[in-house]
């Protein structure tokens, strides 16, 4: 078993299509595709220079092949410069022990990991990196190529040039394929892009705006990333605008 970068379009669509069969079917996959396909790139180099020139060629594509060549694994890596990131929205739940209530609120990224990780600067923070999206061949899962991707995602935050790295990935939610998330996100608002509202009670909220009391549970199909996220020290950060668990962990590297 090996694994190796993708730097030729047709492979990349190959991996692609394998991956994505697993997450999509019909036009969701076909866009799937098209994205990564219009983004890939397969240079060495990942920097603050690079992504400011060319902040559209963003995600490197990885295959891992059996002995006889035979395609088992696939991952696609997406690079963003934390500027991109630092102001995106997460869902953020919280208890209220003295109420005995679940409270859920809006918050900027870059608040949630200034109070997950005080010992990180934000400001020091150049670069992000996501593993975007992963698939291992069915009949060969639990047998080790999960973990041989999230070794190559660690291995190539490590290779960035900037340090400490925001490495994350999202853990698709039961309802990440339907648009759930986008309109309760939007709730917050009101209206004022700028102003979310504060710690709302979640049941009674999700009562209110008729949404599904489980809605923030983990898709079956996407347990493999949960576990796999789990293993290698990732930490919880919160709830993306999709539904989606996202799993972060800082690495950071000392320069000789």
């Amino acid at each position: 078993m090996f694994i190796k970068i993708v730097d030729k379009k047709n492979e990349a669509e190959d991996i692609l299509n394998f991956v994505g069969s697993n997450l999509f079917i019909g036009e969701r996959l076909q866009k799937y595709i098209k994205i990564r396909i219009d983004s890939f790139y397969s240079s060495d180099i990942v920097n603050e220079r690079y992504l400011n020139e060319y902040p559209d060629k963003n995600t490197k594509i990885f295959g891992v092949f059996d002995d006889d060549l035979n395609l088992i694994g696939g991952m696609t890596l997406k690079f963003y410069l934390w500027e991109k990131l630092r102001k995106q929205y997460f869902f953020k739940i919280d208890s209220d022990h003295i109420q005995n209530k679940t409270l859920i609120s809006v918050e900027h990224i870059e608040n949630i990991v200034k109070n997950n990780f005080p010992e990180i600067d934000i400001n020091d923070i150049k670069i992000s990196i996501e593993l975007d999206s992963f698939a291992v061949k069915s009949e060969l899962r639990g047998k080790g190529v999960g973990k041989v991707l999230f070794e190559k995602f660690i291995k190539e935050a490590k290779n960035s040039p900037s340090s400490p790295i925001f490495a994350f990935t999202i853990v698709l939610g039961k309802y990440s394929k339907l648009k759930i998330g986008e309109f309760f996100m939007k709730y917050f608002f009101n209206g004022n892009t700028n102003l979310p509202k504060q710690k709302l009670p979640l049941k009674e909220t999700l009562k209110f705006l008729n949404l599904p009391y489980d809605i923030f549970k983990v898709n079956e199909d996407s347990y493999g990333t949960l576990v796999l996220s789990k293993k290698f020290n990732f930490k919880f950060l919160g709830f993306g605008k999709y539904l989606g668990e996202t799993w972060v962990m800082f690495l950071k590297i000392n320069k000789t």
